[in-house]
């Protein structure tokens, strides 16, 4: 039991089971709390300057007229929390799930406010006019506007957080409800494009993943990356189906065919190849002397017949134009026969 007005600063309290507390005035002044549970707390008046609160849960609880200035508040979870006449000077809510949060005549100048979740606050002459709100969205709050003079944006989600890294990749399913994105952290992570939740994970790599891409019935994803692997996953249960080894080289680009059946992938070993998907069998690979392959784009109107392929490549030697800009080169390449896929001959 934590008496009111209690002196737990400087306290290491990370991971600990807080729900219910309540303490008014209680002094967490550079406090640890990190993946605390504050849920329902009542603490009115308190203290939590310089403390770190990252990841923190503190659904429904009462801060108001409290003191979090220079607070570390990375990736809460605070849906309903009161901070009405609180002090967020320079704190830090970057990634926090704030949603209904009570915010009136709040304080966050100099506050880092990035890819937060701001939907139907109530923020009415709160501060935020020197706040660094980067991604984050507010549909359906009140006062934003008139309290920091911009005007609020309503895309859907306010960002996709979880991913340990750079996101180098992503992209929509077909149907426009879901999204896949690989990082450097070597996972590929599906998302609900509604309400940014995080719905599965593909773990396998053992590298940065640089590609990725759904097949066109959006069963199935295909990731790529400098481990020098492509992997078939299903979209579902998250299994990894199929792997495609071949380069010597990180991939950097991958795509599907329009019809689902096979796989194309462009690497720094300056190669690029297609593979069956249903079977892995690589079809062929083509090699250009001292260049690396970027992307590959599959032309729809000529894939089912003839079977073009476009290729993008930049060439590494000599490869500058006379005003120091890269050259970047367009070729095409047509299938001669798709469904043995035994050579490839130059188009005019």
């Amino acid at each position: 039991m934590i008496p009111p007005e209690a002196n737990l600063k400087g306290a290491q309290l990370s991971g600990e089971n807080l729900t219910l507390l309540c303490a008014d005035e209680i002094d967490f002044r550079n406090a640890v709390l990190c993946g605390t549970t504050l849920s329902l707390a009542v603490l009115g008046k308190a203290r939590f300057d310089g403390a770190r609160l990252d990841d923190a849960i503190l659904d429904n609880a009462s801060i108001a007229e409290g003191s979090l200035v220079s607070t570390s508040l990375h990736r809460i979870k605070g849906r309903h929390l009161d901070l009405n006449h609180a002090k967020c000077s320079n704190a830090c809510f970057d990634g926090a799930d704030l949603r209904h949060l009570q915010a009136s005549n709040t304080d966050f100048s100099g506050a880092r406010i990035r890819l937060t979740r701001l939907a139907e606050s109530q923020l009415a002459a709160a501060n935020l006019a020197s706040a660094d709100l980067t991604g984050t969205t507010w549909p359906r709050s009140h006062g934003f506007a008139s309290s920091s003079g911009l005007l609020p944006v309503n895309p859907r989600i306010a960002g996709l957080i979880g991913h340990s890294g750079w996101i180098l990749a992503c992209a929509f399913s077909p149907d426009g409800k879901r999204i896949v994105t690989a990082g450097d952290d070597s996972t590929a992570r599906l998302w609900d494009a509604d309400s940014g939740k995080e719905i599965r994970r593909f773990e396998g790599h053992s590298g940065w993943i640089l590609a990725c891409a759904f097949s066109p019935d959006g069963k199935r994803i295909v990731t790529a990356g400098y481990d020098s692997t492509a992997r078939l996953w299903d979209a579902d249960s998250g299994k990894e189906i199929r792997r495609f080894e071949g380069h010597s080289g990180g991939i950097l680009a991958c795509a599907f065919s329009p019809d689902g059946k096979r796989i194309v992938t462009a690497g720094d070993d300056s190669t690029a190849r297609l593979w069956d998907a249903d079977s892995g069998i690589e079809f062929f690979a083509r090699s250009a002397a001292g260049s690396s392959w970027l992307s590959w784009s599959l032309n729809e109107n000529r894939w089912d017949g003839e079977g073009e392929l476009t290729e993008w490549l930049r060439y590494e030697d000599d490869s500058e134009l006379p005003t120091g800009e890269p050259n970047w080169v367009t070729r095409h390449w047509l299938a001669a026969d798709l469904p043995e896929l035994r050579s490839l001959t130059p188009l005019s």
